[in-house]
């Protein structure tokens, strides 16, 4: 990503009046840290915290195998990246770009972008709400996006499951279990 003008970093070094030294960048990425968990993420579930609750309804996509299988594929780009920066570069998450790696990344289930556990807002999934499963032995993808990575399909926006489960909780009275009061 860095070769395309778009880097990623977990921390940089910096030369501040007291020398040089790390500095964390929290960023959308550290908002969404789950182990130790964000503070962005502690706000979010700490009552009292906003001043409006908002009644909502959570769901959850997770990957498998078959999901993942496409990472072997040596011709997409998701096997250059983890070729080139995993192999060469020895950056961690494209050494893990493969079907074997990639779930550990998370140490739990995920969509291939986003832990379960952060998906959930830290709650357990209700019923309905865990999308595991698309019928034909496939779970889901966070995003288009990351197909042409090697990621195999569907995703949580392609027609079926998920879509019409949105459709059925925008039609679901807020006083429904479903729904949990989350600050804004």
């Amino acid at each position: 990503m860095a070769f395309g003008g778009m880097p990623s970093f977990q921390s940089v070094q910096v030369v501040t009046s007291m020398g040089p030294g790390a500095l964390t960048l929290p960023a959308a990425v550290g908002d969404l840290v789950d182990s130790p968990t964000s503070q962005a993420l502690l706000n979010i579930n700490t009552a009292g915290q906003g001043s409006h609750p908002l009644p909502t309804a959570l769901i959850a996509g997770i990957v498998n195998s078959t999901n993942l299988a496409g990472l072997a594929n040596t011709n997409t780009l998701g096997f250059a990246i983890h070729s080139y920066c995993g192999t060469i570069l020895s950056n961690p998450l494209a050494v893990n770009l493969t079907p074997t790696g990639w779930p550990t990344v998370f140490g739990e289930e995920n969509d291939a972008i986003v832990g379960q556990t952060s998906q959930l807002a830290n709650l357990n999934a209700d019923p309905g709400q865990l999308f595991s499963n698309d019928g034909s032995g496939r779970g889901f993808l966070h995003t288009p996006g990351v197909e042409p990575l090697g990621f195999l399909g569907p995703t949580v926006l392609d027609p079926g499951l998920v879509p019409s489960q949105v459709i059925t909780l925008l039609n679901t009275p807020v006083s429904s279990q479903v729904f949990h009061l989350l600050n804004p």
